[in-house]
């Protein structure tokens, strides 16, 4: 599990070059008048912000980092935080970090997925009567499903998830033209 330390004015956890930091946003405060708190994670000089659905006044963060006491609210950031730092230190084990998978595992993407896609592409080929290009899309489907399951979000295709998979049908014996095609 990942430790988090207390720094001045937020918790921070760094791992394999992803840092996550908790800070509190305060370019625009609520219609409440307080400002919301949320997660930083910095990746390849990239930040992406989710909430971690506290709003805080100045002074209350103030006082929530300078205990070590932690209040409802502090409990409930405290909670974001280790969640965060558990899937970054999953995700850069495993050596396939991004932060566009790190948004699917938490629900924070788009909900497209990849295998709805491609089989919606294989059906519209079909009933054009394009069979060739309906037999590629579906066994593109079926390798894809093969290596990445039958829920792939389309926000986690990215260039590394392509060359690990491009790994794994190597592995499985699959030649170079029948890999690019």
């Amino acid at each position: 599990m990942a430790t988090f330390q207390f720094i001045v004015y937020m918790l921070k956890y760094s791992k394999d070059g992803v840092s996550v930091l908790v800070i509190i946003d305060r370019r625009r405060a609520k219609k409440n008048g307080l400002f919301p708190v949320k997660a930083e994670i910095v990746h390849r000089r990239t930040q992406k912000y989710f909430t971690t659905g506290v709003d805080m006044s100045p002074e209350e963060w103030e006082k929530w980092n300078g205990s070590r006491r932690s209040s409802g609210k502090g409990r409930r950031i405290e909670s974001c935080f280790q969640r965060l730092c558990k899937e970054v230190n999953d995700l850069c084990e495993h050596g396939s970090f991004s932060l566009d998978i790190l948004a699917a595992r938490l629900g924070k993407d788009s909900g497209m997925m990849l295998n709805s896609s491609l089989a919606s592409l294989a059906g519209e080929f079909m009933k054009a009567g394009q069979v060739n290009s309906y037999y590629r899309c579906r066994s593109a489907l079926n390798a894809a499903e093969k290596y990445g399951g039958k829920s792939i979000h389309l926000s986690s295709v990215t260039p590394e998830w392509l060359r690990e998979c491009e790994r794994f049908w190597t592995d499985e014996g699959k030649s170079c033209t029948t890999i690019h095609i």
